[in-house]
């Protein structure tokens, strides 16, 4: 899968807007913003065997029992990724709940 697969399903999970990297204006709640962390190449005989992207997903809210973070872990669980729930935090200043996940899937760019 690519990066933009992964975009584009994304998009077609979610009922919010979806964004690369933190290009979402500031008083935009709720959101999904993504952003690639790194990629992990194998080689075996000197060639490229597997390719692994490891992204991060960052949902904000301002509900704290939203329905969306768990459609987002049904739709990563439909894509075949490798995901972890890193946890979610509350900015008192923006009054917004942040939801965390780590995605690995292989493919990249």
């Amino acid at each position: 899968m690519t990066v933009q697969e992964f975009k584009d399903k994304l998009v077609e999970a979610v009922s919010v807007p979806v964004y690369h990297l933190m290009a979402a204006p500031d008083d935009e709640c709720p959101v999904l913003c993504w952003q690639e962390l790194e990629t992990n190449s194998s080689y075996g005989d000197d060639a490229p065997v597997a390719t692994a992207m490891l992204c991060q997903l960052d949902y904000y809210t301002t509900k704290e029992y939203d329905d969306v973070p768990g459609t987002i872990q049904l739709a990563l669980n439909d894509m075949g990724v490798n995901y972890q729930f890193d946890g979610m935090t509350y900015d008192n200043d923006r009054e917004e709940w942040r939801y965390i996940w780590t995605v690995t899937f292989l493919g990249g760019v």
